[in-house]
């Protein structure tokens, strides 16, 4: 697969998009994503380890699964869920992906029609309330797409970690 220059960046509850790419993103918090969250999700899946709730900062933890080709993760404050992002780095996974985010929202109604974007793709969906969402959240999904979308780099990364 060939990495791409840029990471479409979709909030589904707002409609908003945007093309994410390298210079907008922070090699250490990539880092810190990759090792603290990515990874151990990862082995996971792969029944390597148990990961209960990743704490990412304050009351904020995260938990989900982390395949090949497609991640999600659901951030959580106080045990109580606040969003939940969908990455997806390549086209074959991309739709399914898609519908579950859409289908499982608390109002998949009240979503704005947006069409499912080529790959590589991170999606926002936001459970709460604006007044109850982190400030970092949107920057946050960035990086944790931006880093999934570098996997084949994580191996030099992991001996720097």
């Amino acid at each position: 697969m060939t990495i791409g220059k840029y990471l479409y960046f979709v909030d589904i509850h707002y409609g908003r998009r945007d093309h994410v790419t390298k210079n907008r993103i922070d090699r250490g918090e990539q880092n810190e994503i990759v090792s603290r969250v990515l990874l151990p999700l990862l082995n996971v899946e792969t029944g390597d380890e148990t990961v209960g709730a990743i704490r990412v900062t304050g009351n904020y933890t995260v938990t989900g699964k982390v395949a090949r080709r497609r991640a999600t993760l659901v951030l959580s404050n106080n045990d109580v869920q606040v969003a939940v992002i969908g990455i997806c780095t390549h086209n074959r996974t991309a739709a399914s992906l898609w519908r579950w985010l859409r289908a499982n929202a608390k109002n998949p109604a009240a979503l704005p029609i947006v069409e499912c974007p080529a790959a590589p793709w991170v999606v926002l969906r936001r459970d709460a309330d604006r007044k109850d969402m982190p400030n970092w959240i949107e920057q946050w999904a960035k990086t944790a797409g931006w880093a999934l979308m570098r996997r084949k780099e994580w191996k030099c990364q992991q001996h720097s970690i």
